[in-house]
């Protein structure tokens, strides 16, 4: 099966208090100033440090011309509190599922925008993102692979049905699962 998550019909979706937009070149250098932040990768071991911008290029080219993934900026709306209330949109992470062509997607988030956390929109994010694959694939199951020190992370996805397969994944990572209705 050719997945083309990258030319489905995203479209701007509205959610709950975020928004969805696929992820392209104009995100490339906010992604990187992201990856500068020790406390915003201090749970991506993957991740060399410091990130040049060569490799990080290098990840978005990919990024962008890979067919088996779907990644998708999270960006959310907030409001003055001034008159008149004007809404004002911040990019506040990133989404993705990758290896799409396999029977076990593996869904990530990153909430880069510290001044975002706390406030839900992880676990929001996740649910989008496993709402994309039941609707559009075969897949079994997805999984996410989480740093033994990233509580909200964990509690993100336990909140969207992910559970605790084993604690020895990839790079030390928890291998979370979730198994996708058809």
């Amino acid at each position: 099966m050719t997945v083309t998550a990258r030319k489905a019909n995203f479209g701007t979706v509205v959610g709950e208090r975020i928004f969805y937009e696929p992820f392209g070149t104009g995100d490339i250098n906010l992604c990187y100033a992201w990856c500068q932040n020790k406390e915003v990768i201090r749970y991506l071991p993957s991740l060399p440090s410091p990130l040049s911008w060569e490799h990080h290029a290098r990840w978005a080219q990919k990024a962008l011309s890979q067919e088996n993934r779907v990644d998708l900026m999270i960006r959310a709306t907030m409001e003055w509190t001034y008159y008149p209330v004007i809404p004002v949109i911040r990019t506040a992470g990133r989404v993705h599922a990758v290896d799409l062509t396999s029977r076990s997607p593996e869904v990530g988030v990153l909430i880069g925008d510290m001044e975002m956390w706390g406030r839900g929109i992880a676990t929001l994010a996740i649910s989008k993102i496993v709402s994309w694959l039941n609707e559009h694939g075969p897949w079994d199951r997805c999984h996410a692979l989480i740093h033994p020190d990233n509580g909200a992370s964990m509690k993100a996805f336990a909140k969207n049905g992910f559970v605790l397969e084993r604690k020895d994944g990839r790079n030390g990572q928890y291998l979370y699962v979730r198994e996708i209705r058809r």
